[in-house]
C-alpha cells in the first residue's frame, strides 16, 4: 500500500544447539514462514506453515515444496503430525477435523459433532488438537458456544475433552464441561500412557488412559500453584 515499506519476509537459518556454526537458508522470496513445525533430520526437512498453506523445505538447498494448500475455514491451531511426517490433522470450518495424507495427497474428514436443537453446529467449535506418541488417538476441545436463556440450559454451555481413536474412529468423553469447567488441551506423555490436564480454574490432573483414573496433581488455590503450566515430561530409564 502507499506509504508502507516494501515486503520483507522473514530469514531462515540452520544452526547447532550450542549456537555455533549458523548457517543461512536460501528461501524463494515468495515463501513467508509463519510458524516452524517440526524437523525431520533423516532427510534434512523442515516442515512449516506458510501463507501457501503447509510446506516442507529442503534444509541443504532452500526449496520448497506444497503438503497441503490453504482451506477457508481453518483455525488458528497448528496442524498436527504423526512421528513419521507423513498424517497431519486440523480443524477447518471450527467444527471438522480433517486428516491429511501427506504421501498420497488425500483429504479425508473423520469427525464432525452432533448437533442437538439446544447447540447447533455453527454453535461447536473444535480446538486444542493433540495426537498420542503411537500416532492412534486425538485428543481435542470441544466447545458449545451458546448463551440459553434459561438457567437449566447453561450447563449445555462450555468445554468438554474428548478422545478420538484413529482406527476405529471411536469418540469418547473423558471431561464433561459440567463437572471440569474451563478445561484446556490434553498434553500427552512420551508413552501415551497418560495425559495432563488444566482444568476448574487452577485444579491440574492426571489422566491413566487404560482405566481413566483421574488423579489430581495440582488442587487450585494452593499457596504459589495457581499458575502452574507444564513444561515437559521427563522420561527415567
Amino acid at each position: 500500500k502507499p506509504g508502507h515499506p516494501p515486503f520483507v519476509s522473514p530469514k531462515l537459518f540452520l544452526m547447532e544447539r550450542e549456537g555455533i556454526n549458523q548457517q543461512p537458508i536460501e528461501l524463494n522470496p515468495e515463501i513467508y514462514i509463519l510458524q516452524i513445525l517440526g524437523i525431520k533430520t533423516g532427510v534434512n526437512e523442515l516442515y512449516a506453515l506458510s501463507q501457501l498453506g503447509l510446506i516442507s523445505v529442503n534444509l541443504t538447498n532452500g526449496s520448497s515444496k506444497a503438503l497441503m494448500e490453504k482451506e477457508t475455514g481453518f483455525t488458528l491451531d497448528s496442524p498436527v503430525f504423526s512421528s513419521d511426517f507423513k498424517k497431519a490433522y486440523n480443524v477447518v470450518d471450527w467444527n471438522q477435523i480433517i486428516e491429511y495424507d501427506l504421501v498420497n495427497k488425500i483429504r479425508k474428514l473423520i469427525y464432525t459433532p452432533t448437533p442437538s436443537t439446544l447447540v447447533p453446529i455453527d454453535k461447536i467449535q473444535l480446538w486444542g488438537l493433540q495426537l498420542s506418541p503411537n500416532n492412534n488417538q486425538l485428543t481435542f476441545i470441544q466447545f458449545s458456544d451458546i448463551h440459553p436463556p434459561n438457567k437449566e440450559d447453561w450447563k449445555e454451555r462450555g468445554h468438554d475433552l474428548y478422545l478420538l481413536n484413529l482406527e476405529d474412529k471411536k469418540l469418547t468423553l473423558l471431561l464433561d464441561k459440567k463437572t471440569y469447567p474451563n478445561l484446556e488441551p490434553a498434553s500427552w506423555s512420551p508413552d501415551g500412557s497418560y495425559i495432563f490436564i488444566d482444568a476448574s480454574f487452577g485444579n491440574h490432573y492426571v489422566m491413566d488412559l487404560a482405566t481413566q483414573e483421574l488423579m489430581l496433581f495440582n488442587k487450585a488455590n494452593e499457596p504459589d500453584t495457581s499458575d502452574i503450566r507444564l513444561l515437559d515430561w521427563i522420561v527415567k530409564e
